[in-house]
């Protein structure tokens, strides 16, 4: 803060003067509108512990939604639709997301039908986007160096490195002259050098997060070892889903690892170009399982860059899912209050936005004995809005997590994914609502079922995937 001050302080020195000594306005080119800070982005999930999970029972927190229900009635398929996964990263070697045909007893190897031996299993991810790239490259740090961080030797060829160190020297003058000059990003360009295809040499997540939610959202752990029970392992809502990964989280090793709200608005206007034909959109909605504190000096509520982002994609024709928070309670005010530390007042970008699908979080099996999570946060929004608009289940959730195996995680990271997923349910069984997120949005509020708890709170209550498919 102290350093922008003091730029301020600069910039106000050699700044003219509006009015001249008559006291009258002169015509001034502004350059500099606004400053923002640049906020950072939180993961909204934490690990709990498995032992704290009931002793055989379950755990299907899908059910919850009915999404086997919907599923099994109307014999769904989500194999056309195509979902972003803004996070940390998707584990594409886990065997929940292998593309399995109907029948089989393996995962599909290779592309299409092919199924030679020394083939990969073919992945539902179809593809990596890095985009905590373009944070380094804006940074003029040494394009060499970052080369050699992401693409190394072993992975890549010296023929690709070479177009690499190209592509990338093209997209570092790219974003510094766009940035400067205020013009758009060049995506085309940009996209050859942050986006890795599923061929396994993508770098790996920087950690679970992003794995754990794309489980819940499409995750097929029949052939991935989802655990026991008399119910079977869990399932995600789409397990036949596809799966874009979109990185905004880096490695946490420095001050230039992503998780930042840079970084989410330029993964933000990827979609956007990438869908640029709303009619036939490459991705038809995007989870965000993050949270931007509000800064309430720099924007009015809803109206920041990220949230502004948000409601532009889905004006676009872009379902947009993103999490409420989990700044529901405070520990430290519990100790301070005698055991009570409840937050009020508590949504977090972008899940402030108004057109988005915000969404709280509630027990995983008996949302109606348990209602909405200590955690979860709530409404109403800064200037007066009703949020969350939705609650799905966020209490100890199993799912997958890097390397092939599988976690339980708390959060409303959860729970966002779960909505997600009943989205692309309502578009894989009726093609008229591709391209209408806010007709989906009101059928699922309309359709939710109300747990008795207060509206800002739950929301609309609990998303029901089966009844929102029978309303339409």
């Amino acid at each position: 803060i102290e350093d922008v001050v003091e730029l301020l302080k600069e910039f106000s020195e050699i700044a003219p003067n509006p009015a001249d000594e008559s006291g009258e306005d002169r015509d001034l080119e502004i350059a500099i509108w606004s400053i923002q800070i640049n906020r950072s982005t939180l993961r909204q999930a934490k690990r709990t512990s498995p032992a704290s999970m009931i002793p055989g029972r379950a755990q299907r927190p899908a059910d919850t939604v009915k999404a086997d229900a919907a599923r099994k009635l109307f014999s769904i398929a989500t194999s056309h639709i195509v979902w972003g996964v803004v996070d940390t990263g998707i584990d594409a070697n886990h065997q929940a997301f292998q593309l399995i045909e109907d029948g089989a007893e393996e995962p599909v190897k290779g592309r299409g039908k092919a199924k030679q031996a020394d083939q990969k299993p073919a992945s539902r991810v179809l593809a990596t986007l890095n985009f905590t790239l373009l944070q380094e490259l804006l940074s003029e740090g040494s394009v060499r160096r970052i080369l050699d961080s992401h693409f190394p030797q072993n992975l890549f060829s010296e023929e690709e490195r070479a177009e690499k160190l190209k592509d990338m020297q093209r997209a570092a003058f790219e974003i510094r002259e766009g940035s400067v000059g205020g013009r758009q990003l060049d995506w085309s360009q940009l996209e050859k050098v942050i986006k890795f295809d599923s061929s396994g040499k993508a770098p790996p997540p920087s950690d679970n997060h992003g794995s754990h939610v794309a489980g819940i959202l499409g995750g097929d752990f029949s052939f991935a070892g989802g655990g026991s029970g008399e119910a079977g392992p869990p399932t995600g809502v789409c397990p036949d889903i596809r799966l874009y990964d979109l990185r905004v989280f880096g490695r946490d090793d420095g001050e230039l690892s992503g998780g930042d709200e840079f970084t989410v608005l330029a993964a933000l206007d990827y979609v956007a170009w990438l869908n640029r034909d709303p009619m036939r959109p490459a991705i038809h909605g995007i989870n965000l399982s993050l949270a931007l504190p509000f800064e309430v000096n720099a924007y009015a509520c809803g109206r920041t860059p990220v949230c502004d982002a948000c409601d532009r994609l889905v004006w676009n024709g872009t379902v947009v899912v993103a999490a409420a928070g989990n700044f529901g309670f405070d520990r430290d005010q519990r100790d301070s209050a005698f055991g009570v530390g409840y937050r009020g007042m508590s949504i977090t970008d972008p899940g402030n936005a108004r057109e988005v699908i915000t969404v709280g979080a509630t027990h995983h099996s008996e949302p109606h004995t348990y209602g909405v999570s200590y955690f979860s946060s709530r409404g109403p929004t800064g200037d007066g809005r009703l949020k969350p608009d939705l609650v799905a289940p966020g209490e100890k959730i199993r799912s997958s997590v890097a390397g092939g195996a599988m976690d339980v995680m708390d959060g409303t990271s959860m729970a966002a994914p779960h909505v997600s997923g009943v989205c692309a349910l309502l578009m894989g069984r009726y093609a008229e609502l591709i391209g209408e997120p806010e007709r989906i949005k009101r059928i699922l509020m309309e359709t939710a079922t109300d747990l008795g708890r207060d509206r800002h709170f739950q929301g609309a209550g609990l998303v029901d995937a089966l009844r929102a498919l029978q309303s339409v």
